[in-house]
């Protein structure tokens, strides 16, 4: 009987050392592949331990990205768009901005954040508008995409010129949509952000990013920048303006902080050796105030190209008359007529009495 009890326990204690080098087996292969997919959606989607999407006690992930974008020699260089800028009489792609995108993108105004599950490059959050707005909502203004993606659904065909990009919102948007996009922005550390965000997302072949400023001829403009370098509402230094926006908006501007840009006209853009992708587009607009330049220097474009809407911010003309008067009869000679933006309804307007934020032009055949 004792043999045979101690052959019993003998047994069962076999039988437990297997079960559990079995047990530790399955939990070590579950967690291998935890592991390894949170590992492949981090590298995806740019989540990290570190990583802080709250403006409180925010922190800048420098050591993060000095990790992933290592300045030494050996590193290769990241892919960017195509970066153009006017030189006399053509555009000219120069890197220039977005040179050595490895190593800018390591400087603590690159954050990294999300628009809903695609990642881009913000500012500061504390230091800038819409930097703040996507590192909260993970969004910013998602009715303006709405509407211009309700154009894009409708014509395969058709892509974007995005006209004041800043960051990228609109332009990476419709780049992940599958168009392709030609992206205008001004200020240097916008072009820089639109380059690492196309990186990341690897959209640098649809996008085409324009390094200038728009006007109606060419020449250099002072730009103003928001207090403590806002960049969202900065615009071209012209006569009274700077003091009627400060009054419409309350925004307090930095007469200490100018910068100098050249610019071109929008018929430029026909120069492009790209622009038989863009016979039919959407025009977005939003040049704090400048539109009506931007038009003047557009005559060409609108009759070579077949131009499906533009969605144009209009409340800095809302009361300038001068403005408003050539945006109506340019738009007014090119067939186009307002319509309001609340909730895609086609609510024709009173281009002269329209007072709305943001107004949709389409042309009176449709």
């Amino acid at each position: 009987m004792e043999s045979i009890r101690r052959n019993d326990i003998g047994k069962n204690v076999r039988i437990f050392v297997v079960v559990t080098v079995i047990s530790f087996g399955f939990m070590f292969v579950i967690y291998g592949t935890y592991v390894s997919s949170f590992k492949m959606l981090s590298e995806r989607f740019g989540y990290s331990n570190s990583t802080k999407f709250s403006v409180n006690g925010l922190e800048h992930l420098e050591m993060e990205r000095k990790a992933q974008f290592p300045g030494h020699a050996k590193t290769p260089k990241m892919k960017v768009p195509a970066v153009w800028t006017y030189a006399p009489s053509e555009m000219r792609e120069s890197g220039g901005a977005c040179e050595e995108m490895d190593k800018i993108v390591v400087n603590a105004d690159f954050v990294k954040s999300f628009i809903r599950n695609i990642p881009i490059f913000i500012h500061n959050p504390r230091r800038d508008y819409i930097s703040s707005q996507i590192n909260s909502n993970h969004d910013h203004e998602p009715h303006i995409f709405n509407i211009i993606s309700s154009f894009l659904a409708k014509d395969r065909d058709m892509n974007l010129i995005d006209i004041g990009a800043n960051i990228g919102v609109i332009s990476l948007k419709a780049a992940m949509f599958g168009r392709k996009v030609i992206s205008v922005e001004a200020a240097v550390s916008n072009v820089q952000h639109i380059c690492a965000s196309a990186n990341i997302n690897r959209v640098t072949k649809r996008i085409t990013v324009i390094h200038n400023a728009i006007s109606d001829n060419h020449t250099s403009v002072t730009f103003v920048m928001g207090k403590d370098g806002e960049f969202g509402g900065s615009f071209m230094d012209d006569g009274n303006f700077r003091d009627y926006k400060t009054r419409k908006s309350g925004v307090k501007f930095d007469t200490q902080n100018l910068v100098t840009i050249k610019t071109i006209i929008l018929d430029d853009l026909l120069l492009l050796p790209n622009i038989n992708d863009f016979k039919s587009v959407f025009i977005k607009m939003d040049i704090e105030g400048s539109e009506h330049k931007a038009l003047l220097g557009a005559k060409k474009l609108f009759r070579m190209i077949n131009v499906r809407g533009v969605l144009m911010e209009w409340r800095w003309h809302v009361e300038r008359p001068e403005s408003k008067s050539i945006i109506l009869e340019f738009m007014e000679e090119n067939g186009f007529e307002p319509y309001a933006l609340a909730k895609l309804a086609k609510k024709k307007l009173d281009g002269k009495t329209m007072r709305d934020s943001d107004v949709l032009w389409l042309p009176k055949s449709l």
